[in-house]
């Protein structure tokens, strides 16, 4: 196991073709990345090793014992170390502007490592890493790259060009037009295209601060309270308003977002203080109403310990979603888009997952009594004590990347089911590809049902549906 995968760190190092590797870019990067910017690296630093090579499914799958140096290299070449570079920004195209910037990474010359030439100028695409830090690569699947390597028809920096082009007219167009909140509305709309939330509320703000000047249509009041509150009207300015508040939250700047989006009072608002209070963790104010947070572009919710009822979030797009220790009734998950989502110890009662897409499923001693995770995409990392008994995983297309371990999977529905992706590490000794203590009696299943590797439903106390 572990020879194969350093034969694929190689192949990786040392094969050039781009296009032969598996990663698919977004179409759209200049969209896809919160920070941009054009910059020179002036120094690297080492930052403590965060990885134990004995705790990666690596180790306790090979196929020898692993002497330290087989160790060292392993390391050095497929995982290297933690490093910060610090940039000399020259030209800032997303996200909060900075003379300097730090940017995560790992020395390994690999898919998910980066070596910058200190004094060298690069191109850096950024996201947030799980310890809230930018972080980038220089692999096959980044578009960070030197300004040195880039080709004339490259179509990522084609892209950025567009975007840049975009950026001047706007800045030309309102050099003499700077208090037309119709243009600043224009540019706000445009930044926020791009999930540019600093610039947009920029613009917003700006026109909120223009609006003020325009006359009321008939009928209409103006609030003036005395106060910066006045900012906040009801003419001209709900627009703004709503827009400017929507900004604050996607900035992750709560506190400032209630104030804005409590005077806009649209739906989409409404939506958004409810997340802003769980945002900031005043569950209490949520009541035991049912929580819409539908169809909504949310970064993380964090829920831990919440008691909630109803809440739903069909169709929105979250970047990572706590529930440990929550206690949910109802709630509605329905063609939603997690990339990370984390239940320990918590109750999920009559919970809709049908049709969502959750890239890291990690489940720890918590009950899903009644689910429906039917037509749903799920990419299970760790996976233990969870009870799907009676849960209903029609066409589930269920793939289990490290452990299902003491589950219970009782009287389920697994009708075409999907299970054959699954690769699963257990402990040594155990024979990969199989759930270890885990229960399968009574569990429906048929012919278009795919298992596990080498597993027997039927041994396993499952019951498989007569042919149609």
């Amino acid at each position: 196991m572990l020879r194969f995968l350093w034969l694929s760190v190689m192949l990786v190092c040392f094969s050039a073709p781009a296009s032969a590797m598996s990663c698919k870019p977004p179409d759209n990067q200049v969209k896809s990345y919160p920070v941009i910017f054009k910059g020179v690296a002036e120094a690297t630093r080492d930052l403590p090793q965060d990885i134990v090579f004995e705790d990666l499914p690596e180790a306790k799958n090979a196929d020898h014992v692993v002497s330290d140096q087989e160790k060292k290299v392993y390391m050095d070449a497929w995982i290297g170390k933690p490093q910060v570079t610090t940039f000399k920004i020259l030209e800032f195209y997303k996200g909060k502007e900075e003379k300097e910037f730090e940017i995560y990474h790992r020395s390994a010359p690999s898919l998910f490592g980066a070596l910058f030439e200190i004094g060298q100028t690069y191109f850096i695409y950024a996201n947030k890493d799980d310890n809230n830090k930018y972080a980038t690569s220089t692999g096959f699947c980044s578009p960070s790259i030197a300004l040195k390597d880039i080709k004339d028809k490259d179509k990522t920096y084609s892209q950025l060009k567009i975007y840049a082009a975009q950026q001047d007219a706007f800045t030309k167009l309102l050099r003499d037009e700077a208090e037309n909140p119709y243009y600043l509305y224009e540019q706000g709309l445009f930044y926020e295209g791009y999930n540019d939330y600093y610039r947009a509320g920029e613009a917003y703000l700006n026109g909120l601060k223009a609006s003020k000047n325009l006359p009321p249509a008939k009928g209409e009041a103006i609030i003036i309270d005395g106060n910066d509150n006045s900012l906040f009207n009801r003419h001209g300015g709900i627009p703004f308003t709503a827009a400017y508040g929507r900004m604050l939250f996607m900035q992750e700047r709560y506190e400032e977002a209630m104030k804005p989006l409590g005077y806009a009072q649209d739906e989409e608002s409404k939506r958004l203080q409810n997340a802003t209070l769980i945002k900031l963790k005043a569950f209490p104010n949520l009541g035991h109403k049912a929580i819409d947070m539908k169809n909504m572009k949310v970064d993380s919710l964090d829920l831990t310990g919440a008691t909630l009822d109803g809440l739903d979030l069909s169709g929105s797009t979250v970047g990572t979603l706590i529930l440990d220790k929550t206690t949910l009734d109802g709630a509605n998950f329905d063609s939603a888009t997690i990339r990370k989502l984390s239940i320990t110890d918590s109750t999920v009662t009559n919970a809709i997952f049908a049709r969502a897409r959750i890239n890291g499923f990690d489940i720890q001693s918590s009950k899903f009594p009644k689910a429906d995770f039917s037509r749903a995409k799920l990419y299970f990392d760790n996976v233990h004590k969870a009870d799907f008994n009676g849960a209903n995983f029609y066409r589930a297309d269920m793939t289990f990347y490290q452990t299902l371990t003491d589950s219970d999977f009782s009287n389920a529905q697994l009708s075409a089911a999907d299970f054959s992706g699954s690769q699963l590490f257990m402990e040594v000794g155990k024979e990969k590809g199989k759930p270890v203590n885990t229960k399968f009696d009574g569990a429906h299943y048929d012919n278009d049902t795919k298992w596990f590797k080498e597993f027997d439903p039927l041994k396993a106390g499952a019951k498989k549906s007569p042919a149609k």
